[in-house]
């Protein structure tokens, strides 16, 4: 694909103009320096794809910039709560119980 010089351009001084504001935008949401990083390259992407859906009649460029961000950011939080937490290796004594031993627990407590 034939990127036209232009959008080239724009992308790049898209980035020269917001990404500092962008990145502390993510990092004060995300707490993590290369998140926020990620987040204002994924931002800048999403912008320069759909670039022909700001308009300026419904509000300013950095605006939407946040908007974007802020989509991004709520994008990383449900991808990361949707993933099980990774476990450590279990101890012999942390060992899930076996059903003989679920049913001496239960012996036990009636």
């Amino acid at each position: 694909m034939d990127v036209p010089t232009d959008r080239i351009r724009s992308i790049e001084q898209l980035h020269a103009d917001w990404a500092g504001a962008l990145y502390l935008f993510a990092w004060r949401r995300l707490g993590d320096a290369g998140a926020a990083e990620e987040v204002v390259q994924d931002t800048l992407l999403r912008a320069w794809r759909y670039a022909d859906r700001f308009d300026p009649q419904r509000g300013t460029l950095p605006g939407w910039l946040f908007a974007i961000a802020r989509n991004v950011v709520t994008d990383r939080y449900r991808r990361r709560d949707a993933r099980p937490h990774e476990v450590g290796p279990v101890a012999e004594d942390d060992a899930p119980m076996t059903d003989a031993d679920v049913e001496r627990a239960l012996e036990a407590w009636q």
